[in-house]
């Protein structure tokens, strides 16, 4: 998440260098949440903008307690009049958006608003299993892409801001009480023991997040294993404090720009081919790549902010500076409308997909750009003076107290968010209505099928729909439920859309499903299901759909069911890069593993788009009937 140099009061020249690196940042994030697969490793710019933060803020405080007795409550005010008035503008026009735009806009708009006043966004993200790098599409069906999703980052930095101080403070009491009963030398500004403890903390935080690698990709949002960028940067100020790089710009220490130099071009290098080449459907980032992402940040950092320097007189090009000092408000306001109007990629046409793209493109920065100017500066600047008198010529002298207009204000302030973008629910989409009450029932009969109840399969049954007259479609046959009462399923929502089906196909199955469920979810759920005495002889695990895995999942899941069971795999077929390494998989365990059968839901589905619902993902009844039978045909030939 951006952030500033400086904060109101207690300013320094602003820095044109770091903020064309920090237009850089916003540009990655930007193109990459607009065209994903154009910058694949786009999401990067978030931990440069961390390193940048940790960097900043930290020089920002050793200068604050070298000099205030109340730094620690002047630096947590600077903060909030820096970054919240921007946030309660964009909380507003949310709300207003959320009120006439479509259901998935606005889908849990209460919660993340709320997460979003406490600085706990990305805790929530976690609660609610979000997986990051599947979100971009918001198809129907999974779990929407939230509408505030993006400021997990701002939440990360938010708890930094709080924690971090407090910790500098008292290791700076520490410090210096141990120097003056030394009898050492003042302190000079550079503290390069905490440094070392601080690098060994990064360490710490970056080698959690590769521990947590493929055991669930709502991680991703953690702030324990996420910190890792900020305390780098925290680090490098406490080794080599700004005025002391911006000053190695001098003649006598051309040396040490030259080296500084190099290095940061070599670090800008490793940044673009990360971000042109990392993908985030792998744990790469988490194992390594966000790593080095933020080591390779730090030099490019220093080099920026040295006048003279091939990276500053690079990064001090005038739009990139531009950028850089709207960024803050270019990464509040893009996501919303990414998410509001839809991703290009899913236009119907290319006139279309261009208007979105320039539009999501450019609106934020106009955007930016009106909220800094009428909105940030204000805020960061004001006085009471000029509040009072700013209050006076918008309600005059003679109306009411200003007792009552202070409360006044302050209630529309704090409640017309809540009131206005939490209200009434937007209209639904017809499509979209259709597959969520097919996914509805679904989890009806699964809930049914746990508990042994067939009543309402039985019923359902009925309702199954006429399948067109297509080629090389699995053959369709009668209720089997002698097959039915052996098999149990595991799934994510493809599944939960195909239960009806399957409930009539094969009347007696267990199904446990559930929307935006993941792989990694799968052992503890088949232990779940183990010990209540539903795990069948045939166990079916449709999952994939929302994330990528690691061979080593497949291992356990086999070793959860136990021997003499058959352990049967369904591909996956959606619009997104994962699907092709995780059918990869799916098909080589298979291949490899006795008692282990493929039923091939992907090859079958692909050639009959139609059967399926506009997000290409989930099946219509027609296309749920299909997988049924499907399941069914390849269980009845392995079952002989």
């Amino acid at each position: 998440m951006p952030s500033k140099q400086s904060d109101a009061g207690y300013s320094t020249r602003r820095n044109p260098g770091l903020d064309g690196l920090r237009g850089l940042a916003v540009a990655l994030v930007v193109i990459f949440h607009i065209y994903p697969g154009l910058l694949p490793g786009g999401f990067l710019g978030v931990d440069v903008f961390f390193v940048l933060s940790g960097y900043l803020i930290t020089g920002l405080l050793l200068r604050r307690f070298s000099v205030e007795h109340h730094a620690l409550r002047a630096f947590w005010i600077s903060r909030f009049r820096r970054l919240f008035p921007e946030l309660a503008t964009l909380l507003l026009a949310v709300s207003i958006a959320a009120s006439v735009a479509g259901p998935e806009f606005g889908s849990g708009l209460r919660a993340q608003v709320a997460a979003a006043l406490v600085s706990g966004t990305n805790w929530l993200l976690i609660a609610h299993g979000q997986n990051y790098f599947a979100s971009f599409a918001a198809a129907a069906g999974h779990a929407p892409a939230p509408a505030l999703q993006h400021l997990w980052s701002l939440a990360v930095e938010e708890q930094f801001y709080v924690v971090w101080p407090l910790t500098l403070w008292t290791l700076l009491r520490l410090t210096r009480r141990r120097r003056r009963r030394r009898g050492t030398r003042p302190d000079d500004g550079r503290h390069p023991r905490l440094a070392v403890l601080l690098g060994l903390a990064a360490c710490g935080s970056f080698t959690l997040m590769a521990a947590k690698s493929g055991t669930g990709s709502s991680d991703y949002y953690n702030t324990l294993t996420h910190s890792g960028g900020l305390l780098a940067g925290a680090a490098a100020a406490l080794c080599l404090p700004l005025d002391r790089v911006t000053d190695l710009g001098s003649a006598r220490t051309a040396r040490a720009t030259h080296v500084l130099g190099r290095l940061g071009l070599g670090g800008l290098c490793v940044l673009i081919v990360l971000s042109v080449c990392l993908n985030g459907d792998s744990t790469a980032p988490e194992r390594g790549g966000i790593a080095l992402a933020s080591l390779a940040a730090l030099p490019v950092l220093l080099a920026a902010a040295c006048p003279g320097t091939d990276v500053a007189k690079m990064l001090t090009w005038r739009p990139a500076v531009y950028l850089g000092e709207r960024s803050y408000g270019v990464y509040l306001w893009h996501w919303p409308l990414i998410v509001l109007l839809g991703s290009p990629a899913g236009a119907s046409d290319l006139g279309t997909a261009a208007l979105r793209g320039v539009t999501e493109l450019c609106l934020p920065v106009v955007l930016a750009s009106l909220s800094r100017r009428y909105i940030t500066a204000p805020a960061r600047t004001a006085t009471r003076a000029d509040v009072v008198a700013a209050w006076t010529r918008l309600v005059g002298r003679t109306t009411h107290p200003w007792p009552t207009r202070v409360a006044a204000a302050l209630a529309a302030i704090v409640l017309l968010p809540a009131l206005v973008g939490l209200s009434r629910a937007p209209s639904e989409d017809p499509s979209q209505s259709a597959l969520q009450a097919q996914i509805s029932a679904g989890s009806a009969i699964a809930a049914a099928s746990t508990t042994g109840d067939g009543g309402a399969a039985a019923q359902l049954e009925r309702a199954q729909p006429a399948l067109p007259h297509l080629p090389a479609l699995p053959p369709s046959g009668p209720p089997d439920p002698a097959l039915g009462s052996q098999v149990t399923a595991i799934g994510d929502s493809v599944l939960l859309a195909s239960a009806q089906a399957l409930a009539g196909r094969l009347p007696g199955i267990v199904i446990d499903a559930k929307v935006a469920r993941q792989i990694w979810q799968a052992p503890a759920q088949l232990s779940l299901l183990a010990d209540e005495g539903l795990l069948r002889h045939y166990v079916v695990v449709a999952l994939g759909t929302n994330g990528v895995f690691q061979d080593s999942m497949l291992n356990e899941i086999s070793e959860r069911i136990g021997p003499g069971r058959v352990l049967v795999l369904v591909t996956v077929h959606m619009p997104r890069s994962w699907q092709a390494p995780v059918n990869g998989r799916l098909t080589h365990y298979a291949a490899t593993h006795a008692n282990t059968l493929l039923v091939d839901w992907n090859a079958t589905i692909s050639p009959y788009p139609a059967l399926l619902w506009p997000d290409a993902t989930h099946p219509r009844p027609t296309g749920a009937q299909v997988y049924a039978d499907l399941l069914a045909a390849d269980l009845s030939r392995a079952h002989d």
